[in-house]
């Protein structure tokens, strides 16, 4: 009762037994059968005396003496049982009984019963999601913590996760956590990357009730995440998964992380001639380097060398570069945009 179940529940088991006469049945006794998968919670037995045997690796007897039954009385047991979690859906649980007494029963042809209940296996998913550090720079890494927790009541039956990321972002690591903070554990698991569809996908198998599992994932952003026409040198990257099972609706969760461009910009001059001789002309060098993280491309302005000299000691004559000089002995070079390293 019902003639469905779900698998992790309860359900409950009436049996009556009546005796049909003509004659009173003396000694009557009753043995019922519990399925494979099903497992005694309680047992209601006003006028019986019952014993419960539960053997290892077994089905659960529950025996009964009802004693004596007078022409058209009855009887009724009701036990409580509880369905294994792991019980698969569809599975059909044949619970048999079978009464009898000390007196020839002529018509025994229903002394035994069987009541046929069908199992459904049915879980909900809870998922989180955390992105660290809230704000990164465009070159450097998140790291991504998923968190999926089975609240039952069946073992959720291969769950599936996809985690679709950002756009300017690549995969370095991943790694699952199987019965995380010291929930019931569950084994095996493996992801994949999805190479040009900015996708890690995972398969978990089976989750027992209770279990949370995590999905540590490290990726990098690309250096030019933020592009040019971001004028604040930020943007916001927005990152959600989903996590479904075969008998498990879908459960989704999100993260958010802010994007910067940083760069750190370095120069080195040096000259062609550490002595120069008066009236003869003298190389300088320039290097500038992005030590990045970020590309620099912003489209407030490129980057520049600004260099000044004495007038009077020094004449321009010329640069290899999109370079300009003013007569008050100022040299501004324009190198547009420098990626990263």
């Amino acid at each position: 009762n019902p003639g469905t179940v779900t698998a992790g529940q309860t359900a409950a088991y009436n049996v009556t037994v009546t005796n049909n006469g003509p004659s009173t049945a003396e000694n009557v006794w009753l043995l019922d059968t519990l399925p494979q998968g099903v497992h005694l919670v309680s047992i209601t037995d006003p006028g019986f005396n019952c014993s419960v045997t539960d053997p290892v690796g077994g089905n659960i007897e529950i025996r009964c003496g009802v004693g004596t039954l007078l022409d058209g009385a009855s009887a009724t047991l009701t036990y409580v049982v509880s369905i294994d979690p792991d019980v698969p859906d569809g599975t059909v649980l044949a619970n048999g009984v079978v009464v009898g007494s000390d007196i020839f029963d002529p018509i025994n042809g229903d002394n035994r019963d069987e009541e046929l209940v069908t199992v459904a296996s049915t879980a909900t998913l809870a998922t989180t999601k955390v992105a660290g550090p809230a704000v990164v720079a465009a070159g450097g890494t998140i790291e991504y913590g998923l968190r999926i927790t089975n609240n039952g009541p069946s073992v959720a039956s291969d769950v599936f996760v996809n985690d679709t990321l950002p756009a300017g972002t690549t995969v370095v690591s991943w790694e699952i956590l199987r019965g995380a903070s010291g929930t019931p554990a569950g084994s095996g698991g493996t992801c994949i990357t999805i190479a040009g569809f900015g996708a890690i996908r995972c398969q978990l198998g089976d989750m027992p009730v209770g279990e949370t599992v995590g999905i540590d994932v490290e990726v990098r952003v690309d250096p030019d995440a933020v592009p040019p026409p971001d004028a604040d040198g930020q943007i916001i990257l927005n990152n959600s998964f989903t996590a479904d099972g075969t008998n498990t609706p879908p459960s989704n969760a999100a993260a958010q992380t802010t994007v910067r461009r940083v760069t750190d910009l370095a120069v080195e001059k040096t000259a062609g001639d550490g002595t120069p001789v008066a009236g003869q002309q003298v190389t300088f060098h320039y290097v500038v380097t992005n030590n990045g993280p970020s590309d620099y491309n912003s489209s407030l302005g490129q980057v520049q060398v600004v260099d000044t000299f004495d007038p009077a000691v020094l004449q321009y004559v010329v640069d290899s570069d999109d370079c300009s000089v003013t007569g008050a002995g100022q040299l501004t070079c324009n190198l547009g945009q420098l990626g990263a390293g």
